[in-house]
Formats: C-alpha cells, sequence, structure tokens
C-alpha cells in the first residue's frame, strides 16, 4: 500500500508567517524536510502515515488508457521506461490517484524495474503486464503499447457487452425469484388461511391436494435458486482466486455446459488471436507472442492451445501444422497455412480474432435467450401453482354462492 509524509510547516506570507500542512509523496523525512526548506518554509512536524479507506480511489478503464498513452508519448520521444514512467507519476496531480500510483514509484527508487513497477500499481490485468514485459524485453515497447491500449480498448468493449447483457438477465432471473418467495411465504399462506368456503368434503381435499402440490413446486424452485446462487458464488470465487478447488468446479461446470464452453473459448480465442495479430505488426516475434498468448488468458484450453504451438515451432514443425487442434476450425487453419510473410500472418489472426469475436457475441445472445426462456417457465411455475389454488378456492365459493341461490 502507498504510504506518504504529511507535514505541518510555517510558510512566509504578506501576512507573517502562516501555518501550513501538506501532503509529500516522497521517500524520507529528509526529503520532505528539504522540499520544505526549498518552497521557503520552516518544518514543524513530519508524519509518517498510509492512507485511509476514504482517501483511496477507483481506477478506471479510462485512466488506465491515458496512463499508457502518456507513457507511449514519453518513450517515443526517447525516455528509456523506468524514467517516462516516473515522469508519468510524479506529473498526476489528482492527490487520491497519486495515492494509488505511489507504489510503482518507491519500486523505482528502490531501483527496480519499468515492468516490476507496474505490476506493484496493480492497475494492469495479467494479459496487458505481459504484453508490455514481451515488449521490453525485444526493445519494441513503443510498437507494444499500442498494442496493449487496442488490448485493453477491444477488452472493455466485450466486457461491457457482457456486463450489459447479464445485468439485465439477473434483474430478470432476480424478479423472478423474488415472485416465488412472495408466493411460497406470502400467498400461499394466505390462500391456507382463508381455506376454501364450502362444505364438500371432495372439494376440500381437491384444494388442500392443490395446495400442497403448490408448497412443493415453489419449494424447489427455491432450491433450484439456491443452487444457482451457490455455483454462482464459486464462479465468482474461481475467477477472484483463479487457483485451487474453486477454478476446478468451475472449470468442471463450463465443461458440462456447450454453450456457455463455446462462448469462453470464443472470447478467450478472440483475445489472443488479437493480442498476437497486434504485436506482430508491431515487429515483436513470434515466439515471444506465443508466450503473451499463453500467460495472459485464464482459459485452460486455449492456454493449451498456444502452448502447444510454440512446443511444435520450437521444435520446427511449419505454422500451419502446429495450430492443428480440435479448437481450431477448418477454415481458420487453412487461412493459417497460406500466409507468406509475418504481415500476411498477422492479418489472418486479426482475422481470425474478429471472426471469434462475432461467434462470441452470438454465444451471449444464445445464453440470454436461454436465460429469458428459463425465466419465463421459472415464473409460469410458481405463478401457475398459486392460480390453481385459488381457482379450486374460487370454484368452492362459486359452489356455495349457487347453493344459496338454489335455497330460494
Amino acid at each position: 500500500m502507498a504510504t506518504f509524509y504529511t507535514a505541518k510547516f510555517l510558510q512566509p506570507t504578506s501576512m507573517g508567517m502562516r501555518e501550513m500542512q501538506r501532503d509529500f509523496f516522497l521517500p524520507d523525512p529528509k526529503s520532505v524536510r528539504e522540499e520544505i526548506v526549498n518552497l521557503g518554509g520552516i518544518p514543524l512536524s513530519i508524519r509518517h502515515r498510509k492512507p485511509a479507506w476514504y482517501e483511496r480511489e477507483y481506477i478506471s478503464g479510462k485512466f488506465k488508457r491515458s496512463f499508457l498513452r502518456s507513457l507511449s508519448f514519453h518513450v517515443q520521444a526517447g525516455m528509456s521506461p523506468g524514467r517516462a514512467l516516473w515522469i508519468v507519476i510524479e506529473g498526476e496531480g489528482d492527490r487520491k490517484k497519486r495515492v494509488e500510483l505511489e507504489p510503482g514509484l518507491e519500486v523505482l527508487r528502490r531501483g527496480g524495474g519499468f515492468i516490476t513497477s507496474l505490476k506493484e500499481l496493480k492497475m494492469f490485468d495479467r494479459s496487458v503486464i505481459a504484453i508490455l514485459s514481451a515488449g521490453e524485453k525485444v526493445g519494441a515497447l513503443r510498437e507494444v503499447i499500442e498494442s496493449a491500449l487496442q488490448h485493453m480498448e477491444e477488452k472493455g468493449k466485450t466486457w461491457k457487452m457482457m456486463s450489459a447483457a447479464i445485468g439485465w438477465l439477473w434483474f430478470d432471473i432476480s424478479s423472478s425469484v423474488s415472485t416465488v418467495i412472495g408466493v411460497q411465504f406470502g400467498y400461499l399462506p394466505w390462500l391456507e388461511t382463508n381455506g376454501v368456503d364450502t362444505q364438500d368434503v371432495k372439494l376440500k381435499a381437491e384444494f388442500e391436494s392443490a395446495l400442497q402440490t403448490a408448497y412443493y413446486i415453489n419449494g424447489f424452485l427455491l432450491a433450484v435458486a439456491i443452487v444457482m446462487c451457490l455455483a454462482g458464488v464459486f464462479v465468482v470465487a474461481s475467477l477472484i482466486f483463479k487457483r485451487g478447488v474453486f477454478e476446478e468446479f468451475s472449470s468442471k461446470m463450463v465443461r458440462k455446459m456447450p454453450v456457455i464452453r463455446t462462448f469462453v473459448e470464443n472470447t478467450a480465442m478472440a483475445e489472443t488471436f488479437g493480442i498476437v495479430g497486434r504485436m506482430l505488426k508491431g515487429k515483436v516475434q513470434f515466439d515471444e507472442c506465443i508466450k503473451v498468448a499463453a500467460d495472459s488468458t485464464p482459459v485452460k484450453q486455449v492456454a493449451q492451445l498456444w502452448r502447444q504451438v510454440l512446443d511444435r515451432v520450437m521444435r520446427g514443425d511449419t505454422i500451419d501444422r502446429a495450430f492443428r487442434n480440435p479448437i481450431m476450425t477448418r477454415s481458420e487453419l487453412i487461412e493459417i497455412g497460406a500466409h507468406q510473410n509475418s504481415d500476411q500472418l498477422a492479418m489472418m489472426f486479426l482475422n481470425i480474432a474478429s471472426e471469434r469475436s462475432e461467434a462470441s457475441k452470438r454465444g451471449l445472445r444464445q445464453i440470454v435467450v436461454g436465460g429469458i426462456a428459463f425465466v419465463i417457465l421459472y415464473t409460469f411455475l410458481a405463478a401457475g401453482a398459486a392460480m390453481w389454488v385459488l381457482w379450486v378456492q374460487n370454484k368452492g365459493l362459486t359452489d356455495t354462492l349457487q347453493g344459496i341461490s338454489g335455497g330460494y
């Protein structure tokens, strides 16, 4: 976590000496004292502290992209990556954002490298770090920063699309579950309390049977909702921890659901092929691109594809033979096999990324449509069971009224 110094000091003004308080993002109290003296002040106290929770700030995707662009401009001007990063962090005027950026500057002050400092910022995911690391290693950082920016923009668009679709679906499911809870613990007990107004033993038995069946149906639907919530918690935990029982559980779940498995694979393929295509255009070596693709995706099948490609290429296989894998389509293999140079290969990889992205969007639409169908069926079962009980109750009331009118 970032640390900084809060100092109180006397500052000369036109009205005389005035006590001031200010935060300093400097490595030690000596540096703070020197900075105050340079400002013409007299130090009174210097306190080393960590930021409180309300002093922290969420770093948005927009800020991350702006941060990378600033880095790119300084690197293009001929600065070393570490020096460029130092200047970008020092130039941040927003105090809360500076708190978040300070750990990276601390690494640079201690003599750490560019990539180590970026990791310490905890702003970028592993795919962006892998891209930048490969670029620094081969001396093509200027080119790969642009690749990283494009990757972040594409990933941001995909995430927005997924968030919107899943958000609406989650709202529909939540509404359906709340309907079931209301029926199970509100409406059905009310019907049970009021009973059926009839002397017909057969009708009373029918009412009791309908009521118990409605309880069973809604209880089953609630159990389904609880199981789905637990499964969702495990999946979220697997995304956070990315190891152990959580990851194994989510992987098994995904493998057993063809539509979701295909969607996840297509999304990962689109991202990784896009990364490799953009890095190849930036003149990064093919083997470095493959390593980045393998390290940047959490989807095992896709990571295994890229590791297989790297292994086969290192053994001397041609690129089209290296990509022979069940996850690849025949048309994709034909495209890859037709390339004549690295520029064409990069273009084909980007085409494959685009096609997989479209397939991912179609898969998401299928998931949403399937979810809506499930919500409709779920709500219909809950409401239908309650309406059946109400119909039996009203039938008893109708028979009673007919009996009364018949007496006259």
